[in-house]
């Protein structure tokens, strides 16, 4: 039992340790409003989602809805319109 959770923890780890830089590919997710990531232009992972004036926003990574946060609505306006073309 103690080896699954060490193996789960390691995974987690792993994951958030390599955030954008991963270069790992990636395909956009059906749920989200746009296909490339606002923060970096990648393709969105289709599990790192916000919501936003009632749109759901993807991301690549886990590191890029932290640096979402600190934008202004009107950064976040015009991020997402050229994340959406």
């Amino acid at each position: 039992m103690h080896t699954a959770k060490s193996l789960v923890l390691v995974g987690v780890i792993l994951a958030a340790l390599t955030g954008c830089a991963s270069g790992s590919k990636s395909t956009a997710s059906t749920r989200a409003t746009n296909a490339n990531c606002p923060m970096s232009g990648k393709p969105v992972d289709g599990t790192h989602t916000v919501s936003y004036k009632d749109q759901t926003v993807g991301f690549c990574c886990g590191n890029c809805p932290n640096s979402w946060a600190k934008l202004s609505d009107a950064e976040k306006d015009a991020k997402l319109a050229s994340a959406k073309k």
